[in-house]
C-alpha cells in the first residue's frame, strides 16, 4: 500500500469519525469498484481496536441520483459511508477520494471479506454486512440505507 493511499483512507476515516482514538493502521486492505463504477469502496483490517473491531469498510457512491444526507459541518458535498466491526454503520463527510485510483471492478455475484465483515456485489447495489451484528449499509446509484 501506497503512503499517499493510506494518508488518503486515514484522513477519510478521520473526518468520518472525527472523535475516535487514534488513526487506524491497515494490515490487510481489498479495495474494489461495483461493475457499473457507481460504487467504490476499501476495506481493511486495522491494528487499533479501541473504539471498533478491526474490520472495517469505507466506501463511496459516484454519480449518485439521490439527494446527499444533510450532516452538520460537513463543509464539503459529498459523502462516504463506513461500517466498522461491532458497531452500526455511519454517513460520514466525504473529504476526496477514499482510494489514490480507482480500483479494480469485481463481477455481480462476487464478494470480498474482511474479519466479520462481507461486502456482497448485485445488480441492485454493494451491500456489506458485520455477520458480528447484523449491522449493513447497502449502496447504489439511486439509494443508501446504514443500519
Amino acid at each position: 500500500m501506497t503512503a499517499a493511499k493510506l494518508v488518503l483512507i486515514a484522513t477519510a476515516i478521520a473526518a468520518a469519525t472525527i472523535g475516535l482514538a487514534g488513526i487506524a493502521h491497515a494490515d490487510d486492505e481489498i479495495d474494489f469498484q461495483s461493475p457499473s463504477g457507481d460504487v467504490i469502496c476499501a476495506m481493511a483490517q486495522s491494528q487499533d481496536t479501541s473504539e471498533h473491531g478491526k474490520g472495517w469498510v469505507l466506501c463511496q457512491v459516484l454519480n449518485h441520483t439521490y439527494p446527499q444526507p444533510p450532516l452538520p459541518d460537513c463543509p464539503v458535498g459529498g459523502r462516504d459511508y463506513e461500517l466498522h466491526e461491532g458497531a452500526p454503520a455511519s454517513v460520514g463527510c466525504q473529504g476526496g477520494l477514499i482510494v489514490g485510483s480507482l480500483p479494480p471492478a469485481i463481477d455481480y455475484g462476487q464478494t470480498r471479506s474482511i474479519g466479520t465483515i462481507t461486502c456482497d456485489v448485485e445488480p441492485s447495489g454493494v451491500t456489506c454486512t458485520d455477520r458480528s451484528t447484523g449491522h449493513f449499509l447497502r449502496l447504489s446509484r439511486d439509494s443508501y440505507q446504514v443500519s
